[in-house]
C-alpha cells in the first residue's frame, strides 16, 4: 500500500513538472511588448540590409529610363520621377530584373495610389513588356476569391517563378505570401517588395492612431518568415514619420510605413 502511494506521488509530481514546462513554453511564445518593438525597429532599420546589388533602380511615378545593361552604367543614365505611390528600390541587371526578364506580379490596396497604372508604366519604360507585368487590386481579388492562392494566380500567368513580386496590401500580406513562404514552396520569386504599414491613419495625417501591438506582432512575424524563407534585405525606405505612441512610451522610432525589398 505504501509503495502504491509513493508511486502516485511520483506520478503527480511528474505531471505538475510537465504542466509547469508547458506553461513556461507558452509564456516564451508571447514576447513582452518592448521586445517586439525592439525587434521590429531593428528589422526596419538600414543596418538590417545585408544583400548586395551592383545596380539599383527606384520605381515610382512616370519613369524615363535610358537603360543599358553594361558595366559602365552610371546613375545619370537613369532618370526617374519620384511619386507618392511607390518608392520601390529593386535590383536590376545581372540575374535580376532586366528587359526581357520581367515576370512581375503586383498586388495593391494602397490608399495613396491614385494612379494604379503608374508602376506598370515605369516597368514598361524600363524595358519590360506590358504583357509580362500583371497588376491586381488585392481587395477586389480577395472579395472575388474565397481562398486566394498565389500559386494558382501564377498558374494562370503560366509561370512558376517571378522576377518581382510587389505587395502593398495592409492586413492581407500573410495570405498573399502564404504559398511563397511555405517550407517547401512550389513557386518562387527572385525579388520581393513589400510596403509595411504600421500606422495607416497617422501616415494619412489622421488625429487617431491605428497602431496596435497586434499589428506590430503580425508584421514582425511576417518579416521573420520572409527571412526564414531565405530572403535577404536589399533596401528599406522608411517613412520619416514615427509611430507617436511607440516613440513616447519606448523612445524608439517605428516608421508608420516602410518600403522594403528582399532578394534571393
Amino acid at each position: 500500500m505504501k509503495g502504491n502511494a509513493q508511486r502516485w506521488v511520483a506520478v503527480l509530481l511528474v505531471g505538475l513538472w510537465h504542466c509547469s514546462c508547458l506553461a513556461k513554453q507558452g509564456a516564451s511564445n508571447t514576447a513582452p511588448d518592448i521586445q517586439v518593438i525592439e525587434q521590429l525597429a531593428a528589422s526596419l532599420n538600414e543596418s538590417h540590409v545585408t544583400a548586395r546589388c551592383r545596380r539599383k533602380l527606384t520605381f515610382g511615378g512616370d519613369c524615363e529610363c535610358n537603360f543599358r545593361d553594361a558595366p559602365d552604367l552610371k546613375p545619370k543614365d537613369i532618370v526617374f520621377d519620384m511619386h507618392m505611390y511607390s518608392r520601390r528600390r529593386v535590383c536590376i541587371g545581372d540575374d535580376y530584373l532586366r528587359p526581357g526578364a520581367c515576370r512581375v506580379l503586383s498586388l495593391q490596396t494602397d490608399p495613396d495610389n491614385d494612379q494604379p497604372e503608374t508602376f506598370q508604366k515605369a516597368l514598361v519604360n524600363f524595358g519590360c513588356s506590358s504583357d509580362d507585368v500583371t497588376e491586381m487590386d488585392a481587395e477586389a481579388t480577395f472579395a472575388k476569391w474565397k481562398n486566394f492562392s498565389l500559386r494558382m494566380q501564377m498558374k494562370k500567368m503560366r509561370v512558376k517563378s517571378l522576377d518581382l513580386l510587389d505587395v502593398s496590401a495592409p492586413g492581407l500580406e500573410g495570405k498573399i505570401l502564404a504559398d511563397l513562404l511555405k517550407q517547401k514552396p512550389r513557386i518562387s520569386a527572385k525579388q520581393l517588395t513589400l510596403t509595411v504599414v504600421l500606422d495607416a491613419d497617422e501616415r494619412m495625417g489622421e488625429p487617431e492612431s491605428s497602431f496596435t501591438m497586434k499589428v506590430a506582432r503580425e508584421n514582425l512575424l511576417l518579416l521573420q518568415r520572409i527571412e526564414a524563407a531565405g530572403y535577404n534585405m536589399l533596401s528599406i525606405r522608411p517613412n520619416p514619420k514615427c509611430v507617436a505612441s511607440v516613440q513616447e512610451e519606448y523612445g524608439l522610432c517605428l516608421p508608420v510605413t516602410a518600403d522594403v525589398t528582399w532578394v534571393k
